[in-house]
């Protein structure tokens, strides 16, 4: 038997053993069976600066536009999780991202005479010896599906995504994009609001922060399901 059947037998023997203990999900066995290491390239990478060693990065955040009340404070929560996402994903990497605390992103907002919204984020940034910006703005964000009043949970947001390079001499923009996000729909009997709403942030700031950090491909897999 070649390698290669010895394999894919391997791999319907396994499959004949998952089903026969009850697994339903079929995401859940191809992550069993196929997980790895393997790296997947960010979409809008912050490279490290000349010598040093980590990527320092500030996250402001901010809200247009109203939201349901099941999300007032989403968006520093939400920047918070971005954060954290993107330092766990390159802990071990030769460049880490380190994140601004967020206690020193509310000072620095919180400047006398200035309202932080009207000044350009990258000179933020520079306030707090950050290589780089991102400036989230949730402008959309429910839980509920409209089509089954409060029956299901079906979490979908909109959040409007810029990066500024503290560097740059112009202030312009390094990159922007919309990130569109929709969460499986589940019943309201399975698990309540506050618990539906927990995995729908975590799942959307790992969405956010694996768009500018390189992270390995099964973690994204395993939270398919």
């Amino acid at each position: 038997m070649t390698r290669r059947r010895a394999f894919l037998a391997a791999g319907l023997a396994g499959l004949g053993a998952v089903a026969g203990v009850g697994c339903s999900n079929p995401a859940a066995f191809t992550y069993f069976l196929f997980r790895g290491d393997e790296k997947v390239p960010a979409e809008h990478p912050l490279p490290p600066k000349g010598e040093k060693k980590e990527v320092t990065v500030a996250v402001l955040t901010s809200t247009g536009g109203s939201l349901p009340m099941d999300f007032a404070g989403v968006d520093r929560e939400l920047g918070a999780l971005v954060g954290k996402a993107m330092a766990e994903a390159t802990k071990d990497d030769k460049h880490p991202v380190r994140v601004v605390e967020a206690a020193k992103v509310d000072k620095a907002k919180a400047t006398p005479g200035q309202d932080w919204r009207t000044a350009n984020p990258a000179e933020i940034g520079k306030q707090l010896g950050a290589d780089y910006v991102l400036d989230l703005t949730v402008t959309g964000m429910g839980i509920y599906s409209g089509d089954y009043a409060k029956e299901f949970y079906s979490g979908k947001a909109d959040v409007a995504v810029v990066v500024y390079d503290c560097g740059a001499k112009d202030g312009a923009p390094k990159s922007q994009y919309v990130h569109n996000s929709k969460y499986p729909t589940k019943s309201t009997e399975a698990m309540t609001p506050a618990g539906y709403r927990q995995l729908f942030l975590h799942r959307l700031g790992n969405e956010i922060a694996w768009r500018h950090v390189t992270h390995v491909a099964d973690r994204a897999i395993a939270r398919r399901d």
